[in-house]
This record gives structure tokens, C-alpha cells and sequence, in this order.
């Protein structure tokens, strides 16, 4: 059975790492648009390591630092979901709606973390430039540490929904004591209340559980 090898975002060249994200025709407007947000015009070289290396020297300003990088975040993020939406949803890619998403994200970036920013997000789409700079205060991201438990295993569980009701996401971990990862997993629920997501989880850890000790262990603890 023959694959084809093709780029999915230009049909004109076979699929790579450095293609995908740099040469490809699609992509490179991608990035020259990105550049052009900042009157900033460069050729690229040879892979997306030295494109890297290159994009953090030739920042415009050092205010724009935090909007550079996350500029060049944001075009692989899209380039890459764009790529997957094609191959894997038979979606046809849009590279005006892939420069809106990443000029969406950036903005979104720097609304979401800098703190008291009073400017909206349509107003940074419209002036990224100008409004999305250096110098406020970037909200500080609360970081919870795994705490290993002193014997045994350890579940972890987590989740997202998108709405109340709406459908949702729930994923775990189980570790032992010397926080070896044992087993992951993910599942997608159909709950209508908050009350029966919590209680989905539940279900899905419970399970999951029983499931491990049955198929590592050979019989339950």
C-alpha cells in the first residue's frame, strides 16, 4: 500500500519537520504576515532550530520580547493544528483564517496574563503592535507540587468541560510512592450537571483502577 508523502498544506513538496514548519509556501506566509506586524522582514535558513535561534536575535525591541516569542509559538501551534485538521478531519486549510488564529492567540496571550491590562482583545487584535508590549506585571500562575503519598499508589484526576451542560474531558494519572507513572488515561463524558461530571470522574477512576490491578496485579488487593 502506497502513503502519500505530500505536504497537505501546498501539495508541492514531500512532507518534513523543516518543511511543515518553515519552507512550505503556506507556512512562510504565516510567518512573513507574523513579521509584518512589526515592520520586520527576514529570510529564513535552514531549519526550524536556526529559525528559532534567529527569530529570538532579531526581536524589533526588547518591549515586544514576550510578543516575539510567543508569535513564533503561536505559528507553529497553528500551523501544526491546521496540517492535523487536513490529514486527520479532511479540512480544507485557510491561510487567512490560520493569520487571524495566530494573531487571536497572541493577543489572547498577553490579555490573559497581563495583570490590570484595561485594553480589550479586539482592541490588541487591531493593534497588536502597539498594546501588546513589555513592561506590566504578568499574573502570577499558581503552581501546585505532586506530593508522593508515603506508601502505595496515587491518583491523580483532573478535567474540563466546556459548558454546564455540555460534554467534557476527564484524565488521570496513577503513580506509586517512588512517583513512577504506572498508568494514564483520558475519557470523554456526556454529563448535564456539574454534580454528574464530579461524578463521572469518580466512575472513571474507579474503573481504571479495578481494571489495573485485574490485568497487572491478576487479581484485585
Amino acid at each position: 500500500m502506497s502513503v502519500n508523502m505530500d505536504c497537505k498544506l501546498c501539495n508541492n513538496d514531500k512532507e518534513s519537520m523543516n518543511h511543515v514548519f518553515l519552507h512550505c509556501i503556506w507556512t512562510w506566509k504565516l510567518w512573513t504576515t507574523s513579521m509584518n506586524w512589526w515592520n520586520m522582514v527576514f529570510c529564513s535558513n535552514g531549519d526550524i532550530k536556526g529559525w528559532w535561534e534567529n527569530w529570538v536575535g532579531m526581536v524589533p525591541s526588547t518591549k515586544y520580547l514576550r510578543a516575539w516569542k510567543v508569535t513564533f509559538y503561536a505559528v507553529v501551534w497553528t500551523v501544526w493544528e491546521s496540517r492535523n485538521q487536513d490529514v486527520f478531519s479532511d479540512k480544507e486549510t485557510n491561510v487567512w483564517k490560520a493569520i487571524d488564529m495566530v494573531k487571536f492567540r497572541v493577543a489572547w496571550w498577553f490579555k490573559h496574563h497581563s495583570k490590570g491590562s484595561k485594553e480589550t482583545l479586539t482592541d490588541m487584535l487591531l493593534n497588536i503592535k502597539e498594546l501588546c508590549v513589555d513592561g506590566k506585571p504578568i499574573k502570577k500562575i499558581r503552581r501546585a507540587d505532586w506530593i508522593p503519598p508515603n506508601s502505595n499508589l496515587k491518583f491523580n484526576v483532573d478535567g474540563s468541560v466546556l459548558g454546564n451542560p455540555d460534554p467534557a474531558r476527564i484524565g488521570g494519572v496513577l503513580r506509586n510512592c517512588d512517583a513512577k507513572v504506572l498508568c494514564l488515561f483520558v475519557v470523554c463524558v456526556f454529563v448535564f450537571t456539574a454534580f454528574g461530571f464530579s461524578f463521572a470522574g469518580c466512575v472513571a477512576v474507579v474503573r481504571l483502577v479495578v481494571a489495573f490491578f485485574w490485568l497487572v496485579l491478576g487479581s484485585l488487593p
